[in-house]
């Protein structure tokens, strides 16, 4: 059996702990995360309205896997760790079951699990987990053997992080979403050109949840709480990068449309002045018609300048 699940879920940790959990109580399901290859051009799906590119990237995918797959996974994405995110996740099945119902052939019939994914401790993960389970493996399935493995220690994700940046004297914080950070397409090749340059890079993925939602309580966005989850690793991972690694810049990368973004740009931009406005910062705006070479041009700038700081 095939299985279709958008390479784009896979930058929240859950998700990724899911797959794991399938391909050990299921070894036989053929997990599909990138659509095949093909020449024939693909219709824009409908209802994309004004969303952000990213998300419009998603539906894509997920559309481009219906026909390849005998089930595609798309939950119905609510809350993780206690916290909100975007709400166009929960919309998500619903448009892409609105697609498929245009498909032509055997693609209109394939099933849609999108299980309800509204996460605020590790009882509402077990139980989360299960449901979606059974609704893809069978109502038979038993429960996995162990429960999801937590996060990471701070001093697992130290190492790691420590590993990751040996050989590099200078490093640049890239902050941004998960998806858009680790996605090669939205992040527009920033990490590697950083890499070409001799900067290693540290992300909010580098550090648990926990301690960025702790250090983004610091600073709730105008005395109101942050409640988007996204939002809140952003601002935590500002404050404890710039606290504890002292980069020679900060990239802040967001796509375009969004309307937290829109607001934690306002929130971060504040937070330079205040705690680390000797550090170089830069705002990269990406979407759908991004040029390579635009941001190539404002990425030597922006290395210019960091260069004239540490040589003067």
């Amino acid at each position: 059996m095939k299985v279709g699940l958008p390479m784009e879920l896979l930058s929240f940790d859950w998700i990724r702990r899911l797959k794991e959990d399938i391909h050990a109580l299921a070894p036989q399901v053929e997990l599909c995360h990138v659509p095949a290859a093909t020449s024939a051009r693909r219709p824009v799906p409908l209802s994309e309205g004004d969303a952000c590119f990213p998300f419009k990237k998603m539906v894509r995918t997920a559309m481009a896997l219906l026909p390849q797959v005998d089930r595609l996974v798309v939950p119905r994405l609510v809350r993780l760790d206690g916290h909100l995110l975007c709400p166009n996740f929960r919309a998500f099945p619903d448009l892409v079951a609105l697609n498929r119902d245009r498909l032509p052939g055997p693609a209109r019939k394939i099933p849609i699990i999108d299980t309800l994914v509204d996460i605020t401790d590790a009882g509402d993960e077990e139980r989360v987990r299960l449901l979606l389970l059974r609704a893809l493996l069978g109502p038979e399935t038993a429960p996995p053997a162990a429960p999801f493995p937590r996060p990471q220690s701070a001093g697992h994700k130290a190492a790691a992080l420590q590993d990751k940046l040996r050989g590099y004297d200078r490093t640049i914080a890239l902050i941004g979403r998960a998806y858009m950070v680790g996605d090669a397409h939205l992040n527009m090749g920033i990490p590697a050109i950083l890499a070409s340059q001799g900067y290693g890079i540290v992300t909010p993925q580098d550090f648990d949840f926990s301690d960025l939602d702790r250090a983004a309580a610091r600073d709730d966005y105008y005395a109101k709480t942050m409640y988007w989850r996204g939002a809140r690793e952003c601002l935590g991972a500002f404050r404890h990068i710039c606290a504890e690694h002292e980069p020679a810049g900060i990239i802040y990368l967001l796509s375009f449309n969004c309307g937290v973004d829109a607001l934690v740009r306002i929130e971060l931009m504040s937070l330079h002045k205040k705690l680390a406005n000797k550090i170089p910062m830069m705002v990269l705006v990406g979407d759908e018609h991004s040029q390579q070479e635009h941001v190539v041009t404002r990425l030597e700038a922006f290395l210019d300048v960091i260069d004239g700081i540490t040589t003067s």
